[in-house]
């Protein structure tokens, strides 16, 4: 069995016939190995970049998965356990970063900005990984992608920094304007207040939503050309490009969901909590009502692709919604939040293709896969109404301590 499966942005997971003879189950081990290494990491790092440094965390982080990527096709042949051990971490930090950089009046946009350059990688992977295997190997994109992450790294190293008050290049009026709009407190004075973070119904119904997200995303990076293989019985060549068509329209309507956000925030026409929840709404119900309706059109191809790119469109609006609402609730802590919201993904991200891979098991049926879809659209759709209940945008009276 031939695979490729990439880490950190992710690429998407391509099998065909080859040298490893692993079952669904086995598989989806391999396919969540990354998410193990950062359900260990994930906390430690986004804490410790709210202490230290954001900007050498996600450094640290780039390299660790370069180094994984270069290792992966020596501990396939090796064993499945050191592969699925090596898969980590990805990085965790870049709420802390954000923190830092993004004004209240500007942070949707850019948020949209920046999350939706991770389409673009998804798009080039997915495109070009399936061509890549069939014609020089699977060990090829490994070490690709793997030099692409120390490039990558080496450019964020000159580039980037911690925060406005540390940048060399930017003029005092920018500087000024940054500091002021974001409220942040030094990170010397920051001792977290967990007691109030964990019995937050607002922090819970905001790691709530960024389950539902992340169920959605790990379900395309994961298991989409899985099943455009094995159930619609695309060749590996055109799989590649299909599975890149959802992220194509990710990518725009990423785009487009943050700068309609951002507009309606402007204008004031709609309170920032509402312009949350109708984001949510549409983030959530929306995949949910296209994977109900995926088992419903049979083996239409057709209707499949169109019904898995609406899917990934609608849950793009988060990017509109709560994604970032850490930043409302307690811009000091936004690390520690984020720690506790990236554990919760990272469990779902081992989640997700862990319980695809149980229920398809020797089973690539269209019912088995119809099961799948049916709680995948549970899961997507619950936490909107976790949220619509709990969440808040105000700040939390535990975020300035006397």
């Amino acid at each position: 069995m031939r695979f490729i499966r990439s880490g950190g942005s992710g690429a998407a997971v391509y099998w065909g016939t080859g040298e490893f003879d692993w079952n669904e189950l086995t598989k989806s081990y391999v396919l969540s190995g990354s998410s193990w290494g950062t359900i260990a990491t994930v906390f430690a790092g986004a804490r410790l970049a709210e202490l230290w440094s954001p900007r050498l965390m996600v450094a640290l982080s780039y390299l660790a998965n370069a180094v994984c990527h270069f290792l992966v096709p020596v501990l396939a042949r090796w064993s499945v356990v050191a592969l699925v051990a090596s898969q980590g971490p990805e990085q965790p930090t870049r709420y802390a970063l954000m923190s830092a950089w993004f004004p209240p009046s500007e942070r949707q946009t850019l948020v949209g900005l920046v999350f939706s350059t991770q389409q673009i990688g998804l798009i080039v992977s997915s495109s070009l990984s399936g061509a890549l295997i069939a014609s020089y190997g699977w060990e090829l994109v490994f070490y690709l992608y793997g030099g692409a992450l120390l490039v990558f790294d080496a450019l964020w190293l000159l580039a980037v920094h911690d925060c406005p008050s540390r940048h060399p290049g930017i003029s005092q009026e920018e500087r000024d304007f940054i500091l002021g709009a974001v409220r942040k407190e030094p990170r010397t004075r920051l001792r977290a207040p967990w007691l109030g973070i964990l019995t937050s119904s607002a922090v819970w119904a905001h790691v709530s939503m960024h389950v539902a997200y992340t169920w959605i995303t790990y379900m395309y990076k994961t298991e989409l050309a899985n099943y455009l293989k094995n159930v619609l019985h695309y060749d590996i060549k055109h799989t590649g490009f299909i599975a890149a068509l959802p992220f194509l329209f990710g990518w725009l309507t990423e785009l487009g969901f943050s700068v309609l956000s951002q507009w309606l925030q402007r204008r004031n026409c709609i309170d920032l909590l509402n312009v949350y929840r109708i984001f949510n709404g549409v983030a959530t119900l929306g995949p949910a009502a296209a994977l109900i309706a995926l088992p419903r059109v049979a083996c239409d191809s057709t209707a499949i692709v169109a019904l898995l790119v609406a899917a990934k469109s609608c849950s793009s609006a988060f990017l509109g919604g709560s994604i970032l609402s850490q930043m409302d609730l307690a811009i000091n802590y936004v690390g520690s939040l984020s720690g506790l919201a990236g554990t919760f993904k990272q469990a779902v991200a081992v989640g997700a293709p862990m319980l695809t891979g149980a229920v398809i098991n020797d089973r690539q049926t269209l019912s088995a896969w119809s099961e799948v879809f049916y709680i995948s659209s549970v899961i997507s759709a619950l936490p909107f109404f976790v949220y619509l209940v709990f969440g808040s945008v105000q700040e939390q009276p535990w975020n300035r301590p006397a």
